[in-house]
């Protein structure tokens, strides 16, 4: 992400320039509330801007590849003073194999949200639309899925439900197991009883 001391890239060429490549809980020195347009360059990731440090105070965007001024009306002049960020190649490590699929739906939610090109309860967002045209539509749809924020909580009642299946499928290979040694067990008594019989009758 670019961001620009003045409005339109710094069209007027006397403001400065800062690039961040993560997220920052606190604006570097010279930055706080000084923020007037940005642009995002890299795909599948979303930008979040805060009023306050930490990601607190005021929440803007989220936002997509793109560039961004303050007579957009997506955020206010001058009034951001932390950045967040999550790409999706970042989900994954950390998160068992369930958590995974959770957030990657939740990431990618989020991002056709936030691009507005996909198609949701029978209405198609067409390429062009402003991310604005995009967040009134879902206010004014009760059918449409509210998208968590990023970091938001993972799902437990559909962790919870994947946990159940994976402890079933565990047990039943443990049961599949023992039965099989059990087999085993049994081929091998019955064999060694046999021997025995056979020796006896000599």
């Amino acid at each position: 992400m670019i961001l620009y001391e003045h409005d339109n890239m710094n069209r007027d060429k006397n403001g400065k320039t800062l690039k961040i490549y993560d997220s920052t809980k606190q604006m570097p020195k010279g930055w706080n509330d000084r923020i007037s347009s940005f642009m995002i360059s890299k795909d599948n990731c979303l930008w979040s801007m805060f009023k306050d440090k930490n990601y607190k105070g005021k929440k803007y965007g989220p936002f997509v590849s793109g560039t961004y001024d303050l007579e957009d009306g997506f955020f206010d002049n001058d009034k951001i003073s932390s950045i967040q960020s999550l790409c999706r190649d970042m989900i994954g490590p950390g998160l068992s194999d369930a958590q995974t699929v959770i957030q990657l739906d939740i990431f990618d939610k989020a991002y056709t949200l936030a691009k507005g090109i996909e198609e949701s309860s029978g209405a198609h967002w067409k390429e062009g639309n402003t991310l604005d045209k995009v967040q009134d539509f879902v206010e004014s749809e009760e059918d449409v899925p509210v998208i968590p924020d990023i970091g938001a909580e993972i799902d437990e009642e559909r962790l919870a439900i994947i946990d159940i299946f994976a402890i079933i499928l565990k047990i039943i290979g443990v049961i599949l197991i023992a039965f099989l040694i059990y087999l085993v067990v049994k081929k091998v008594y019955q064999h060694t009883n046999k021997k025995g019989g056979e020796k006896n009758e000599e």
